[in-house]
Order: C-alpha cells, then structure tokens, then sequence
C-alpha cells in the first residue's frame, strides 16, 4: 500500500438527529436538511481545499497534504473535530487510513490506522462491516457467517477465483476491500475540459425554484456528453460564479448512471440560497465537471447491485430498467431475454424467455415469482441433474433393425435404443432411462396455448457423451447434452 495516499475521514454520527428537541423525544424534532451541510463544508474548506461529501454527515480529505501542513496527522485531526464542532455544535469522529474503506471504519473509532496496516486493522473485524462498501447485502453476510466467515480478515484469506464463482465479481471487489486494498483515490484524475458543461444566466439566478428549473437541463448536458463518449462518472464537482464574484464549488459521490446528480444538485443549491449568509449574491453561472471517470464496462457497479436500503434497491431496479430499455432501442425488443421459473419439464434454457416491448410495466419487468418447492420434485420434472448445454436439433434413434423407436403415451418404446443418428454422425448408444411421458395443458383450448405431448430419454452414447432426447409430434430431437 502506498503511503504516500492516505485518506482522512470525519463523521458528524449525530447529523441525522442532532437536535435537542430530538435528543429529549420531543415532537417538534425535525432532521437537518442535506443542504445544511453545506455551511459544515464551507467551513472544513478554510483548513484544506479537498473535499468530497460522502453523504451529508459524512467527508473524505486526502490526509496527506493537510497533516503535513498541521503537523502531523493527529494534530489535523484534532484540528478538525475542533473546528466542526464550535461551528455547529456538533461531536465529530474522525478516521486516518490507507483507503477509503478502511478510513470509514477507523473514524467509526475515531482512531488512526499506521501507514500499510490497514489489512490488520481489518482483520478482526466483524463481516457484519461489509454493508459499508455497499456492495454487500444482508442476506449474503448472512449466508457468510452461516459459512464460518465471522471476520473481514476470514473473507480476505478466501480464494479469489472461489469467490467470484461463488458469489460474482462484485463480491470479489468486497473481499480486496476487507484485504485493505484500495479500488479509487479521493482525488480524480484530471478530466478533459470538453467533458464539463457550463451554464451562463441572465438574469442571475436568485430563488431556489428558479435555479432547479435551470440547472435540470445543465444535468441533461452532463449526461448526454458522458452517454457519448462511453463514461460514467462516480463524482461531480459542483461550481457556481455568483455576482458577487465569488466562487462556490462542492464535489459529490454519485452512483454510475442513477438520477442522483439531479438530487446532489438540488442539496446543493439549496445550501448555496437558502439565503442565511451574506454576500453570497445571485448565481450567474453554473459548471459540472464530471470525476472519478471510467469507461462504461469499467463502472463497479453491477447491473443488479443495490444498498441495503429500500430507496436504493429501487433505484437499482430503475438503473438495470433504464439499462434493459436502451439495449432493446438499439437491438430490438427481442433482444434482451429475462430469467423465468420453469417447470423442470423441459431442458430449454430457463433464460430464454423473450423480454417485451419497452413499455412494459417496468415494476413487473424483473419479478421472478418464487416457488418454494424443489422443480425436480414436480409432476413430470427430469431427474437431476439438469443438462448443462440447451441443444434443438432433429435426430433419429433407431433399434437393432434400423427402424425408427416410438414412445408410447404410457412410457414405453418400440424397442431397445441402439443407434442415434444427428448432425450427419452416426452414434451408438450404450445406455438408456426413460421415456418419461408429458402431457401439458391438456385442457387448453386456446391456439396460442395449445396441449402439448412429449416424452424425454436420457442417453449415454458410446463417446462417453450423456444427453437429453425429447420425441414430439412423431419426431426424435437432441434437447440437451450434460456436462
């Protein structure tokens, strides 16, 4: 770990209930709003110039550059828990380590991790703490300790190729942040100046309406201009000229491809006009320069990842939608295939079920009805296991004699399996099991949904291969081949 990047994070733990009406009970309480936090950073600003908000309550500095000017990282700690707290009154934690991850956990203690320790204050650590790399859901830290794994330092010994087949890339990204391994500084990399967008106002911008009517489609720019260049961005930095001369600027986190930046925007130019600060004057320009910049295939965040809370899952559903529809403007509505639960009937792939036009119910579009039971279990379900590689291709299966093998309605062919001929081979077949009969929506009457009659027959064939027959409308054909 390099030294040299050490981040420093402070926690205001009482922000979300900092008042006294709410400390006592009281019902008068109500909670900060976010663009109050803006004064906070304003204030943090006059010690070190490099801020990002986590969240309101919630910032990261690089440590390095501050401590050195203070110093000594514990005396720019000090510092800061000082400062915040005669400005608001507020009790502040702050954290020093190697890495963004390991910082937050260190200021949950208010303590200082050494320069290449922070895989050994991690260690010890319960896994309950991977809900802060919001990466990680209950369910799977549950599942974690059921598997023995009641530490970060347990996750991080785990083998890496294990946990991706396992639990999946995002998973692995978790594990090499309880390892104390660092995915991103707090300081981007210098952007391009064409990927920032600027506005100019005339007249100057002095209500707060006003100024979110203007600036949506300032947000509309930014996105466009990323859409076309194949980015996303995790950061944006926030600036605002007002007619005062002053510069205002504010960099936030903002999830890959959400609505987030709109929301950011709002906070901030709340704080900015809400008016209790004098001087600050009208806004009469604003610019978003985007950070913390990465191709699209890049971004960390999977398609299906979600924070453990409620708004954030669905704002992940919102994400994989908006992801799904784009892909079938360019490809087409069929295109994009959705999981479904299968009967166990059928060896055909349980993905392969068309998605539908883009106007469908996007709260219906991801549901996957459950089923509690087991599908090898059901009426007319293949034994297990199921075939690994989806096949559909016409076959003859003939007996001794070279003629062609019926199946009966009652499970029972014409004769013994000997030979399967299929993609111009000719194969001899060593064993057999089945047929197993189906008889599907016997009842129907619809020509959409009409009955269905089939039989399955597993065989081995001489080679050493396995596979899935399926006999339908008079004809043999190659379902599925197991692994």
């Amino acid at each position: 770990m390099n030294s040299d990047r050490r981040v420093l994070v402070a926690w205001l733990p009482d922000w979300d209930a900092p008042s006294p009406a709410k400390r006592t009970g009281s019902s008068d309480a109500k909670p900060r709003s976010e663009a109050s936090f803006e004064p906070v950073c304003e204030v943090v600003e006059t010690l070190t110039p490099h801020l990002e908000v986590l969240r309101p309550g919630l910032i990261a500095l690089p440590a390095r550059g501050f401590a050195r000017l203070e110093g000594g990282e514990e005396t720019a700690c000090e510092l800061l828990i000082d400062t915040i707290h005669a400005y608001c009154d507020l009790d502040c934690l702050t954290g020093v380590a190697d890495d963004l991850y390991a910082a937050l956990l260190a200021a949950r203690r208010g303590i200082i991790v050494p320069p290449g320790g922070d895989a050994d204050f991690l260690a010890p650590l319960d896994i309950a703490h991977l809900r802060l790399t919001q990466l990680v859901d209950g369910d799977t830290i549950a599942l974690l300790r059921h598997l023995g794994l009641g530490t970060l330092g347990d996750f991080a010994r785990l083998d890496p190729a294990a946990v991706v087949e396992r639990f999946g890339p995002t998973m692995r990204q978790a594990q090499r942040l309880s390892a104390g391994e660092s995915l991103r500084p707090i300081v981007a990399r210098k952007i391009p100046p064409d990927l920032s967008v600027t506005a100019d106002y005339d007249p100057p911008l002095e209500s707060i309406e006003t100024a979110l009517l203007s600036a949506r489609p300032l947000t509309d720019r930014l996105h466009a201009t990323l859409e076309a260049h194949s980015l996303i961005c995790t950061r944006v930095t926030i600036t605002a000229h007002t007619t005062t001369g002053l510069t205002r600027r504010r960099t936030w986190q903002v999830e890959p491809g959400s609505n987030q930046l709109t929301t950011r925007i709002r906070w901030q130019l709340e704080g900015w006009l809400s008016g209790h600060r004098v001087g600050t004057g009208p806004i009469r320009r604003l610019e978003l320069r985007p950070d913390g910049v990465n191709g699209e295939l890049e971004a960390q965040l999977s398609l299906w990842e979600a924070h453990s809370t409620e708004r954030s899952e669905q704002e992940a559903r919102e994400r994989a939608q908006a992801a799904i529809l784009h892909v079938q403007s360019l490809l087409g509505d069929e295109a994009v295939s959705r999981a479904a639960t299968d009967l166990g009937r059928s060896t055909s792939p349980e993905s392969g079920v068309p998605q539908t036009a883009p106007s469908e119910n996007p709260a219906t579009l991801f549901q996957v009805e459950a089923t509690k039971d087991d599908p090898a279990q059901r009426p007319g379900a293949l034994p297990k296991p199921t075939p690994a590689v989806p096949w559909n291709e016409p076959a003859q299966l003939l007996d001794a004699n070279g003629a062609d093998i019926e199946a009966s309605a009652r499970g029972l062919l014409s004769a013994a399996p000997v030979e399967l001929r299929w993609a111009g081979q000719r194969l001899q077949v060593y064993g057999w099991a089945g047929p197993w009969p189906v008889i599907e929506r016997w009842w129907s009457t619809e020509d959409d949904l009409p009955p269905r009659r089939f039989a399955r027959l597993q065989v081995v064939l001489a080679d050493g291969r396995a596979g899935v027959l399926v006999r339908e409308s008079q004809q043999w054909r190659v379902s599925g081949w197991y692994d």
